[in-house]
């Protein structure tokens, strides 16, 4: 049985208590076993079974015994072009990525080093996605750009359409059924959401904008469910949904007493059982159960099983269900 495997079980079981029972137990990956530093920003596990964890120092990959750790080495240009790892992707090859500051880069499995992909000075990589096209698409700190892979270039998608000067810092890519593409920015002129049909036409979203209007231009992560709702995070102020069928916005408030509206949302995840996990960049961890539509919050507590933070940064959740949360100020956790 290699060490890949035995990662696989543990992580299984731990999976099944937070699926099939009333409580939620976390297991941590810390500093004290290795993690490179405590404040998580990215995570992923691979096609391979690896955990990889984006930090502000740092990329760890976790083998189910111990970390690895790749940092920038001064003079060799197959590490790491910086230590602040914004984001992590893989695409349907099997290609990971990461998004730094002024460079995409793609991890070289053979040889366990990275091939630099430089952009435009003063670009940073802050979202990756791969459509259903096979595109790859780049929220950057300067707006979205697609990325083709055998030339190295990057196209503007709305080049002529709208001024560069009018988008900022892009912080969610996500694609519904039918193939149009949802992207949110952060404190873009005139809109905080654009959809992007199949026939390359866009629909702007925004405070300003009249009939397609949302509560604030700070969006912070995007989610589609299962139904095809697209879930919209806002940074303190809370969630909107809008249905893709009908068109029509509603905000997120289930029965409980929480004024939702102020909700400073970190990401949103939708796990295989139909529960949303909803992480905050202040209360914790809260998990939404669709038909009772009531809610869970965890927050840390003294115990080990708790989170370890109420800030936290990012959750992803591999194709078995296995769900990880990443803090900041804290270390890092799976459930």
């Amino acid at each position: 049985m290699t060490v890949v495997k035995r990662l696989w079980i543990l992580l299984f079981t731990v999976l099944s208590v937070a699926v099939h029972g009333e409580q939620v137990y976390f297991q941590n990956l810390t500093t004290d076993m290795g993690l490179s530093h405590g404040d998580v920003i990215s995570s992923l596990i691979d096609s391979e079974g690896y955990i990889w964890a984006g930090t502000v120092d740092g990329l760890n990959k976790y083998d189910g015994t111990s970390f690895t750790i790749y940092k920038q080495v001064a003079g060799d240009s197959t590490s790491l072009p910086s230590n602040y790892i914004n984001c992590i992707y893989e695409d349907s090859h099997n290609n990971l990525w990461l998004g730094t500051n002024g460079f995409l880069v793609r991890y070289n499995r053979d040889k366990d080093n990275f091939e630099r992909i430089p952009l435009a000075y003063g670009t940073a990589v802050i979202e990756i996605y791969e459509d259903k096209t096979g595109h790859l698409w780049l929220g950057c700190l300067y707006g979205v750009y697609i990325f083709d892979w055998p030339s190295r270039r990057l196209y503007n998608p709305f080049e002529g359409a709208i001024p560069p000067d009018l988008m900022s810092t892009c912080v969610s890519i996500v694609e519904d059924s039918k193939g149009t593409r949802w992207i949110a920015f952060q404190r873009s002129k005139g809109f905080g959401l654009l959809a992007l049909d199949t026939k390359n036409r866009f629909k702007r979203y925004g405070k300003d904008v009249k009939e397609r209007k949302l509560r604030s231009n700070m969006l912070t992560s995007l989610m589609v469910d299962k139904n095809d709702n697209v879930w919209i995070g806002y940074f303190d102020g809370g969630i909107d949904i809008i249905n893709t069928n009908t068109g029509r916005m509603r905000a997120f408030e289930p029965n409980t007493q929480k004024d939702w509206k102020r909700l400073n949302v970190a990401d949103i995840l939708q796990l295989p059982d139909g529960r949303i996990m909803i992480g905050s960049g202040n209360e914790g961890l809260f998990i939404y159960h669709p038909q009772t539509k009531s809610v869970q919050q965890y927050q840390p507590r003294i115990s080990d099983r708790s989170l370890l933070s109420n800030n936290l940064t990012d959750i992803s959740v591999s194709e078995d269900g296995i769900a990880l949360i990443g803090c900041w100020g804290g270390r890092y956790k799976f459930v």
